[in-house]
């Protein structure tokens, strides 16, 4: 119930600003082997759902697209609770893709230019099925060469990133020379033997090399995310977790691109869409220190004074945080999400401070108005930085 609440809040605009991304998924329920055979597949339950679910409790408005504008087949071997943290967030899953947007989602085709404009990022989930169509559908190379071009946020996963082949132009493969991951050749042979029983008529990994990607790949069934530009791939279906946390950051930094600074102190009144420096020391976000960034979410049961709830948790935290270790503060917000990076002088002082009395109070307050998105660690130096 408590899943179809956050999916609820997340379908009937509550914010201000609701931010769209769009989620590409196979129109096919097959891939064809080396030797003609087809072997039943389709979308990896945890690939699609764990960046999804967390994409919506960010309060981004989730558009579902395929090339055929038909209900998406699952890979039966996908459905299995050993690819999540818990039967109650496998459950979340099963619920998640019985939604009316998934089960007719849009088709490609109809989605315009125009309408491409609006959506925030791209988000393509693996599964075997892409290799039978997303790598050659004419619409999939058009919207992802929009993103390209406008340099949004665009994350594929495990035999997703094999939808990268169908974006050429008069140049050849825009993504040529970029780094990127995809499944690994001995995964893929270990599907091959255990799951398919049959031949592929090309690995992924080898396509992507021959067309010119900078592949790099860890330990099989380890998690791997690679960042490069716009680009934002993951290895297998273990990656879900660090390739989301990346795609979020990146959407993080696209919304607060261009923001210019306003300087905090203990008399301002937080406004909405605004950037603040309330850092209360000489933080260094070049280079040494330990950077992290958080996302709250409003509590659908919060008050509706979200705002001047956040500015007086901010004030409460600069004082926890002066002489603890944070010099580093800085925070936006929208009528429903805060986001903040912080500046740590080491990983064990962070750890240290949220392990006492004071922490804990800092981090009681800031649960009694939000829900947790992410707190993970920067991945690149905050944009601000870049625009200077």
């Amino acid at each position: 119930m408590k899943f179809l609440l956050i999916v609820a809040l997340c379908l009937t605009c509550l914010c201000a600003e609701k931010s769209k991304i769009l989620v590409v998924v196979s129109s096919s329920d097959y891939i064809t082997l080396a030797d003609g055979t087809k072997h039943k597949t389709g979308f990896f339950l945890s690939e699609l759902t764990i960046p999804v679910m967390a994409l919506l409790k960010a309060n981004y408005e989730i558009v579902f697209a395929n090339p055929k504008g038909n209900t998406p087949t699952m890979d039966a071997v996908g459905d299995n609770i050993q690819y999540f943290s818990s039967k109650e967030e496998h459950q979340q899953a099963k619920e998640l893709i019985k939604i009316q947007s998934f089960i007719n989602p849009r088709k490609l085709s109809d989605i315009t230019e125009k309408e491409l404009e609006g959506f925030k990022g791209v988000f393509f989930p693996g599964g075997h099925a892409p290799m039978e169509d997303l790598c050659r559908d004419i619409n999939v190379g058009r919207v992802l060469k929009h993103f390209h071009k406008y340099q949004k946020p665009t994350a594929l996963i495990c035999h997703g990133p094999i939808a990268l082949l169908s974006a050429q132009n008069e140049n050849g493969w825009i993504y040529k020379d970029y780094k990127m991951t995809i499944f690994s050749d001995d995964e893929e042979k270990f599907a091959q033997e255990n799951i398919l029983h049959g031949k592929m008529k090309v690995l992924p990994s080898q396509a992507l090399k021959n067309a010119g990607g900078e592949l790099s790949h860890a330990k099989s069934w380890t998690s791997h995310a690679v960042r490069d530009r716009e680009l934002i791939t993951g290895q297998n279906p273990n990656s879900d977790h660090e390739l989301t946390h990346l795609f979020l950051e990146a959407l993080v930094k696209q919304k607060i691109s261009g923001k210019k600074i306003t300087a905090w102190d203990k008399t301002t009144r937080m406004q909405v869409d605004t950037l603040y420096n309330a850092s209360t020391g000489n933080p260094n976000w070049q280079g040494d220190g330990h950077i992290v960034i958080y996302i709250g979410c409003k509590k659908d049961d919060s008050s509706k004074n979200f705002i001047k709830q956040l500015q007086a948790h901010v004030n409460m935290a600069r004082k926890s945080f002066k002489e603890n270790g944070c010099e580093g503060y800085v925070v936006y917000a929208t009528q429903d999400i805060e986001i903040a990076y912080l500046w740590w002088t080491d990983l064990q002082t962070m750890k240290d401070f949220f392990g006492s009395e004071l922490g804990q109070a800092c981090m009681n307050d800031a649960k009694s108005f939000m829900d947790d998105v992410l707190f993970t660690a920067v991945s690149e130096k905050p944009v601000w930085l870049n625009e200077k």
